[in-house]
């Protein structure tokens, strides 16, 4: 029964952002951010389906994060595909949706059975390389060199989150790096 999506972002403030674009350990604020942002997330769905469910709106939503199988590296349900299915961004050479405000950030996503207006989508492109070939930085941040311009070595990648996790299992599931998205701005 579904008819509508909705999607919301959860931005890192500009020091979360800095403090990760130096050097190729993953900051404790970036770590933090991440921790943070995926329980608000969780949350803010949470509380939305219970208000919605009062009005008679049945709302259905996955968690912010772990929803993938670590066989295919796949989610059945991609948090960034309903923001760009919403007209919220476009994705970068990096993989992530890219808004007018950056992509250092999480998105939250619900599906509803009501269907309501679409907001206006912009047709945009935020990646400054597929407008104009002049920018790489987020290919040359990679730390692990798995992510090109023409893809993205997702188990690689994965590694490298596996990894960092292991750094911050103090903090809780802390498997992030976003390094190839400080770059693109905040």
């Amino acid at each position: 029964n579904a008819k509508t999506i909705v999607v919301f972002y959860v931005p890192f403030d500009a020091s979360t952002t800095d403090a990760n674009k130096k050097g190729d350990k993953v900051s404790i604020a970036w770590a933090r951010a991440y921790i943070e942002a995926n329980h608000l997330i969780n949350g803010i769905c949470q509380e939305l389906q219970q208000e919605l469910a009062g009005l008679g709106i049945t709302a259905v939503y996955q968690k912010a994060t772990h929803n993938f199988d670590k066989g295919t590296l796949t989610a059945p349900w991609s948090h960034k595909s309903m923001a760009y299915i919403a007209g919220l961004g476009s994705f970068g050479v990096n993989k992530m949706l890219i808004t007018s405000v950056g992509c250092s950030g999480r998105f939250g996503s619900l599906v509803i059975d009501v269907g309501l207006n679409p907001s206006p989508k912009k047709d945009s492109e935020y990646c400054i390389y597929y407008k104009s070939r002049k920018c790489l930085k987020c290919v040359e941040a990679c730390p692990t060199g798995a992510l090109k311009v023409d893809g993205l070595d997702k188990r690689l990648c994965y590694m490298r989150l596996l990894s960092v996790g292991e750094e911050y299992k103090h903090m809780g599931l802390v498997d992030v790096c976003g390094k190839c998205v400080g770059v693109c701005g905040n």
